[in-house]
């Protein structure tokens, strides 16, 4: 097998030598030079970069890879066990940001699936090795495996992970792999970000009109709830508004109902966000609401922190920097 490497490389890189004795070519010090104790799984086809969900639609439907296994000696029967396969959420591109439950605790990354050897029925026509196509539906994967999420950025990101583990115990992934085996034909990624734009749900902002007020000063707090969803409306909507310590409610005004006993401002329902409501906007709320800043509170930091809106549909993206402000009391 390692021949067959050697004369592809050679093909491709030294065409025209052909009088070096075989020791003497320079593929040779390139493939001896290549560690070659790990093994791979390499992914033939990789799923759509970017899911899109409106109006009850989501597109494409599936998250799909076709997928086969070496191993870095060139068998074509590669000595392994099973492969498993994970989901991750983020909230940022970079992955530094995991997705939260509506509790504000890290879903983390879960396993999805353990495919096994006997699984990989097919014989890849690229490589002649073991290959499978596995196929997640995006519904089921957002509604179902990942139905506790509140995405807190939109878009958002998921990530697929695999983990490849031998006969003899050997385990492979994106932490290990690419320390045992490199060349740009033994590529193995073992992750992929796949981006799901969701435009359903309700959109919960809130922003204060004065970030360092003085004692006994009244602070304006400006909410807006709107409606997502390009076909669905969204009812019995309701909002928990809780003033922090340091601050006093005095009065508010807008739409719905706001009381102050319970703290739970009413919506009720918005229309689909769709061209045939005219203008009266109704697939949107805004409320006012005024609080006192509390004597005694002076060079305090104040942090209201409002829950996200919630009705009869899920409310699967929520961006929570829009959902808080840092306020400091002067003297």
């Amino acid at each position: 097998m390692k021949n067959i490497f050697k004369i592809t490389l050679i093909s491709f890189l030294f065409i025209g030598i052909t009088s070096c004795e075989e020791g003497d070519l320079p593929i040779d010090n390139l493939y001896n030079n290549v560690v070659t104790s790990g093994s791979v799984l390499r992914i033939l086809d990789f799923p759509a970069d970017l899911v899109t969900i409106a109006g009850g639609e989501i597109t494409p439907n599936f998250i799909r890879y076709q997928m086969e296994v070496q191993e870095g000696d060139g068998s074509s029967s590669p000595d392994f066990k099973e492969v498993r396969m994970y989901f991750d959420g983020f909230d940022d591109q970079d992955l530094e940001f995991p997705t939260l439950d509506g509790n504000g605790n890290i879903i983390g990354e879960q396993l999805y699936r353990t495919i096994s050897k006997a699984e990989f029925t097919e014989i890849s026509e690229i490589n002649g090795l073991p290959e499978i196509t596995v196929e997640v539906a995006t519904r089921f994967l957002l509604d179902e495996f990942f139905g506790n999420a509140v995405f807190g950025k939109n878009p958002s990101f998921i990530k697929t992970r695999f983990e490849l583990e031998m006969n003899d115990g050997r385990i492979w992934s994106d932490y290990n792999a690419g320390t045992t085996l490199g060349g740009p034909y033994f590529e193995s990624p073992f992750t992929h970000r796949t981006i799901f734009k969701i435009e359903e749900g309700l959109e919960t902002k809130m922003k204060v009109d004065e970030d360092e007020p003085t004692v006994g000063e009244i602070v304006k707090f400006t909410v807006e709830v709107k409606n997502l969803d390009l076909v669905n409306d969204n009812n019995d909507i309701t909002m928990l508004i809780s003033l922090p310590e340091g601050l006093t409610y005095d009065s508010d005004d807008g739409e719905g109902a706001y009381d102050p006993a319970t703290q739970i401002y009413t919506v009720g329902t918005l229309v689909a966000d769709n061209d045939d409501i005219g203008d009266d906007e109704e697939y949107k709320v805004k409320l006012k609401l005024y609080a006192t800043v509390n004597a005694g509170t002076e060079n305090d930091t104040i942090i209201p922190l409002f829950q996200e809106a919630r009705g009869s549909l899920r409310n699967p993206a929520v961006d929570q920097d829009k959902l808080f402000e840092t306020m400091v009391v002067q003297d």
